[in-house]
């Protein structure tokens, strides 16, 4: 009798072993997404004659005021990770390869050389160091396959610079300094990352859990002058960031913020 009592209990262990083992894999499912309400982007001049805008006709600030990058109110995003930025991360070669070959080929991507290059990726994975060792990433954005756009995945926005004069012409603009706050407990946003892409093939890459730049961290535009020159910037959560699994999968409703100081030499 006692044995009888104990099955059940031993298979209501069970069952929730394997619950609480399927409950933390790595890469949000389809339907899981993180809500960024109130995280800012901020870009900042550290030269009084290094002008910014968010766009190529717009207002260019004069005195180094801060222009705010926001994304929109209640914006929904899903894990991702650039492809061929800091790695190159292979996927499917096309969407007719990987529905229909038994044996799928994949391509590894090349380095980057602006922004419209940079590809993007998502995934499931029970490692979020090792997302091919059983699955390979889906292509998203405008040319993939995910029945995605990026803005799924990410929020993309642009920094123009520019000097005030044509003497003031400024070299190697690069990130001086970088300020991040979580002012709230919000694990997931350990992952969340800013990627700056120029259109010259660099990159900075900020990772907000860590709080450190890789990349080219000296230079991302080498001559600024009076003809505007563009950066654009993306916010997104990396599915290869350790916090990124399925219980962290909740909305961001305190504040998150990130100051990005530009300098010229």
């Amino acid at each position: 009798m006692k044995m009888k009592k104990l099955i059940p209990a031993l298979c209501m262990l069970l069952v929730s072993a394997i619950l609480l083992g399927t409950s933390t894999y790595a890469w949000f499912s389809m339907n899981k997404t993180v809500t960024a309400e109130s995280m800012s982007i901020t870009a900042t001049s550290a030269n009084p004659y290094l002008l910014i805008s968010e766009t190529e006709t717009g207002t260019f600030d004069t005195d180094a005021d801060a222009m705010v990058v926001t994304p929109a109110a209640a914006t929904a995003l899903k894990l991702v990770t650039p492809l061929n930025v800091a790695s190159n991360i292979a996927h499917y070669a096309t969407l007719a390869n990987k529905n229909n070959d038994p044996d799928p080929v994949t391509t590894t991507p090349t380095k980057f050389t602006n922004a419209a290059s940079v590809l993007w990726g998502t995934t499931t994975s029970s490692n979020p160091a090792q997302v091919q060792d059983a699955n390979v990433p889906d292509l998203v954005g405008g040319t993939g396959f995910d029945n995605g756009t990026l803005a799924n995945y990410a929020q993309v926005s642009e920094l123009w610079f520019k000097v005030a004069a044509p003497d003031q012409t400024g070299t190697n603009l690069h990130l001086s300094d970088v300020t991040f706050t979580d002012a709230g407990s919000n694990d997931i946003a350990d992952a969340a990352r800013v990627l700056i892409v120029s259109e010259t093939g660099k990159y900075v890459l900020y990772d907000c859990g860590t709080d450190t730049m890789t990349g080219d961290t000296t230079s991302l535009i080498a001559t600024v002058n009076t003809t505007p020159q563009k950066l654009t910037v993306y916010f997104y959560f990396d599915g290869t960031d350790a916090e990124s699994f399925t219980d962290n999968a909740q909305n961001i409703d305190d504040a998150v913020t990130a100051t990005f100081e530009f300098q010229i030499d």
